[in-house]
């Protein structure tokens, strides 16, 4: 969650200078998280969930990953978009964690149901063999 909601106003892509807009334009752009997680090395996998913003990754997302270190983990991404595929952003979220071991990522749609999700888990091979 991060630190300073975003409000819908700054998620109105059809203003050029919105929020969210600027963030994706601006490199160094970290927006602050307002929470940590305090037991990290409690986890050995992460599921990485965010929508996909001007074909990225929102910033804050890059904020998570440097925050922590992923060593010896396992990141999961998977996203949300209406069109834009999973690609670009994972290669650039990779770069902020290079030491996780990554899956494979998946784009998830508005309609996406629970059984299409329950399958992508399913070749994930997270469960010691069981399904979910």
């Amino acid at each position: 969650m991060p630190a300073v909601p975003y409000t819908e106003a700054d998620l109105d892509y059809t203003v050029s200078d919105c929020r969210a807009n600027e963030e994706q334009r601006t490199p160094s752009a970290r927006p602050e998280i307002a929470n940590s997680v305090e037991n990290m090395a409690d986890y050995d996998t992460v599921f990485l969930g965010y929508p996909i913003w001007q074909g990225r990754a929102p910033k804050i997302i890059y904020t998570f990953l440097e925050s922590y270190d992923f060593a010896g983990k396992t990141l999961v991404p998977f996203c949300t978009s209406g069109s834009t595929g999973i690609g670009g952003s994972e290669g650039d979220l990779h770069a902020l964690a290079e030491d996780a071991a990554w899956k494979a990522g998946r784009r998830f749609s508005a309609g996406a149901t629970a059984q299409t999700v329950r399958e992508w888990l399913n070749t994930l091979q997270l469960f010691g063999g069981a399904s979910v």
